[in-house]
């Protein structure tokens, strides 16, 4: 992901068009970096709840189901 997330830096260093978009995913990668290392903060948390309850409402992920904690349970 530490490569991911240079590659994303240059086009955001570069300015331009894109560069909230790759803000936006280098802010969604480096939450879910720090889920995986068991480091993240409240806002990591709200952040994937929101995704999960997108998720859940429109059938993507069972209703009692959490996307990022299944890899918890495998």
């Amino acid at each position: 992901m530490a490569e991911q997330l240079k590659a994303i830096q240059v086009k955001i260093d570069k300015g331009g068009k894109t560069a909230p978009i790759q803000q936006a995913i280098k802010e969604f990668f480096e939450t879910v970096q720090r889920m995986l290392e068991k480091k993240g903060t409240l806002d990591d948390i709200g952040l994937l709840d929101a995704i999960n309850d997108s998720l859940q409402h429109d059938g993507w992920v069972g209703s009692s189901e959490t996307f990022y904690r299944g890899r918890d349970n495998a």
